[in-house]
């Protein structure tokens, strides 16, 4: 008589799995991916604490199954490999846009950082007569603004090869970064232009901001 007890190896179990739980975990990023691209650039930080962390969940399921690839695809036929390979691509398509939004969102961060440190400056801001920081000189300031401008510029050029992004990243954070490049006052940012490349490239380009 057919033995009543299961002969299902659990690690075949688990491994045929693997499959189908790859593709389910592309096809979610490929969602939430055409979800993403709509929304601007710098606020991803909001996006996951109003979606429950609903687009890091992609970077976490990449992490899983990429960990001993040739482990997780070991036993599978040609086809099914293939379809992994596939799925795998499109989880690591959405991990570079991701970062892109990432990149955007900690630099604008910083830029406000270095936006209220400038506000501080301002003598007709409540409380501003009251108090004066070193830090907030623009001796101390300078450098930091540089950095943010060449970070901006970094990604653009990244981004050469793909218009798309190069446009949407200059009209949804050329705004916040060139912010900082105006505070400074006129004869502090013609001497900037003279030292600074990424001042002396903000300086050729800024028309670009105020169309």
């Amino acid at each position: 008589m057919p033995s009543s007890k299961s002969t299902v190896n659990p690690s075949s179990v688990s491994t045929n799995r693997f499959p189908l739980t790859l593709v389910g975990a592309a096809s979610n990023a490929r969602v939430l991916q055409r979800e993403l691209v709509q929304k601007t650039v710098h606020q991803i930080h909001e996006y996951n604490d109003e979606g429950d962390g609903m687009f890091l969940k992609p970077l976490i399921e990449t992490k899983k199954f990429t960990d001993n690839w040739h482990k997780q695809i070991a036993g599978l036929s040609t086809e099914e490999v293939a379809d992994m390979e596939d799925a795998r691509a499109a989880l690591e398509h959405y991990e570079k846009i991701y970062g892109i939004y990432e990149y955007c969102s900690e630099l604008t961060e910083l830029c406000n950082m270095v936006e209220t440190r400038i506000c501080a400056n301002n003598p007709s801001l409540p409380m501003n007569m009251y108090r004066r920081s070193a830090s907030s000189s623009m001796s101390h300031l300078f450098p930091e603004i540089e950095k943010c401008l060449e970070a901006y510029y970094n990604l653009l050029d990244d981004c050469e090869q793909y218009p798309d992004w190069h446009k949407k990243i200059q009209k949804e954070l050329g705004g916040t970064v060139s912010y900082l490049a105006l505070a400074m006052d006129e004869s502090s940012r013609d001497l900037a232009v003279e030292i600074s490349e990424p001042f002396r490239r903000f300086d050729q380009e800024k028309q670009l901001y105020f169309k």
